[in-house]
Formats: C-alpha cells, structure tokens, sequence
C-alpha cells in the first residue's frame, strides 16, 4: 500500500475517532487521486459531467520576493471526493488529470458522509487546526534519527507520547541510552 493511501487512513481515522457526527446522511463518497497539481482541474471537470464532487481548500498567503496573495490550495494535495461509490467509473478515469480511484483490498475505498461533513467543517469555518502525522511505531521498531545531534543514528523505538522515546544502543558496551526526541526527528526505517 503507498505512503499517500496510508495518510488518507490515518486522516479518516481521526475524523472517525475526535470529531462529532454533524450528520445523519447515509452519503458515500470515494476518493479520486489526482496527478500532482490537477485537483481543481478535475474537481472542474467532475462537475460538468455532472456528478457530486468535493475539493476541500484551504485558505493560506504564499509569499513571494515581489509580492504576498492569499491562495486556496488542496487541503489534502491530490485528493477529491465524488459521491456515490456506484457510479461508472471509467468515464471517471478518462478525465484529464485524474490518476487513480483509491481502492482498500480490491475494493472501492468509501468515505462516510460524516468524514466529509469533518472537512467541510475544517475548510469552511476559521477553526485553528493542524495536522498530525500519525505514524504509530511499535516498541521494539528500529527507527532512524533525521535530525538534530543524534542525526543518522539508527535507534530502538521504546515509547510513544507526545515526543518518541528512543533507544540508543552500544553493544560494544552492553549499554543503551534513553533519548526523548520530537516526532518529527524519528523515521522508521
């Protein structure tokens, strides 16, 4: 499975787990992965050839050297959602720019309502989020530190809170060193 289905997972995961039903549609929705950039191009062209379709944007400021402008970009960067998983899906695919439907074990990956109901609530309301990334490592994973001091160390992951607990071994030795690092210093390997 790719990196880019396993984060849209984890992304369904946390509306499912910390975010309220707002309603009670039976709505389903699948996922449409664009190519890189063509998100609102096929969002455009889904709903000239009529079906129901969501983009989830947000709204950021881009700085440039001569210049600063407020653009709406993909909150999820090649990912739109149609409604109706039982649509035909091969006039989906001879649009232009898209890349693939996201499937779950051979079969169509589907989207309750109350998912998109979460998105539209983070895009249309001025809510203060941030994503996460929810890479869970299981104790004994051999992680790699990315950066600061201990960069390029192979690790043992021992804990995971709001920083990874990791450990650091000198076998040479017979000792180890517990280090707290940032999420965002540890990679599994």
């Amino acid at each position: 499975m790719s990196i880019f289905a396993d984060k849209l997972k984890q992304l369904y995961q946390v509306f499912v787990i910390y975010m309220p039903q707002l309603s009670s549609s039976d709505g389903k929705w699948f996922v449409v992965q664009t190519k890189s950039r063509c998100e609102k191009k096929v969002y455009q062209q889904l709903i000239d050839a009529g079906y129901q379709a969501y983009l989830p944007l947000q709204t950021t400021w881009r700085v440039w050297s001569d210049r600063k402008k407020k653009v709406e970009l993909p909150l999820i960067p090649s990912v739109l959602f149609v409604e109706n998983p039982d649509v035909n899906k091969e006039r989906i695919y001879a649009l232009s720019g898209v890349y693939n439907i996201l499937n779950i074990h051979g079969k169509i990956g589907v989207v309750r309502q109350v998912e998109i109901d979460h998105l539209r609530l983070l895009c249309d309301n001025d809510i203060a989020w941030e994503q996460v990334d929810l890479v869970r490592y299981q104790k004994g994973d051999a992680v790699e530190i990315k950066a600061g001091a201990f960069k390029g160390h192979i690790a043992t992951a021992i804990e995971d809170m709001n920083t990874y607990r990791v450990l650091l071994k000198i076998e040479s030795l017979g000792t180890g060193f517990v280090v707290n690092l940032p999420k965002n210093q540890v990679s599994r390997i």
